[in-house]
């Protein structure tokens, strides 16, 4: 029996989404839920635990990676995790792009950030540095070529998770609502006084590139 529960909240996504990100992203989120639960009665199985939060930047993009895999199961879809990304001639290494999935119809670029979520004044920064951003249009532009197919779309998507962990934060967080430009998707998780939140910006990359 399941006595360690992690509560789940999702925020509407942005109503200027696509109808099938908008899916993608619900889909996805209860998924998220389902991965971090099991993690949580096979690894954390202390009472109260808050070390299944305080994960970093690649553990948080692997769940991501297992839960799009799992939600999607039928569908025609592939992924690649920290890869390395190169120039043009094949000779300069860029970097390591984050998280990449391949869909039937479209690419989506994820470049993640965590941290850790500091105070209620400041919860869910929306005006946060936009390194994420720009480092995914930096590795997009690398490689323009494999993105650019006949038939699909490429998507550039920073994503963050916010560790919280003080006092006030996680009721703090409950009330909020996707009310600014710079969010378009956002899901709470949460178990006692400490949680996560993954949340981020859809950028078509048309609209972003070599701007």
């Amino acid at each position: 029996m399941i006595t360690n529960k992690i509560e789940y909240k999702p925020y509407c996504c942005s109503i200027k989404l696509e109808k099938n990100l908008n899916v993608f992203f619900e889909r996805t989120f209860n998924s998220f839920h389902e991965e971090l639960q099991l993690l949580r009665n096979t690894m954390y199985k202390s009472e109260q635990s808050k070390d299944i939060f305080a994960l970093n930047e690649r553990t948080w993009v692997g769940i991501l990676n297992n839960a799009i895999l799992k939600a999607f199961p039928h569908d025609e879809i592939s992924t690649l995790q920290e890869f390395g990304v190169y120039d043009e001639d094949k000779k300069n290494h860029i970097g390591r792009a984050d998280y990449l999935v391949c869909c039937e119809d479209k690419y989506l670029l994820f470049e993640a950030k965590q941290y850790e979520e500091k105070s209620v004044k400041n919860l869910c920064d929306e005006n946060k540095n936009d390194l994420a951003k720009e480092q995914a249009i930096k590795y997009y532009n690398a490689e323009l070529n494999y993105y650019n197919k006949e038939g699909k779309t490429a998507f550039i998507i920073p994503i963050y998770f916010g560790w919280m962990r003080k006092e006030g934060l996680i009721e703090k967080a409950k009330e909020y609502k996707i009310e600014s430009d710079e969010t378009d998707f956002c899901a709470l998780y949460y178990e006692g006084n400490s949680g996560v939140w993954v949340y981020g910006k859809v950028y078509n990359s048309e609209e972003v590139i070599n701007k």
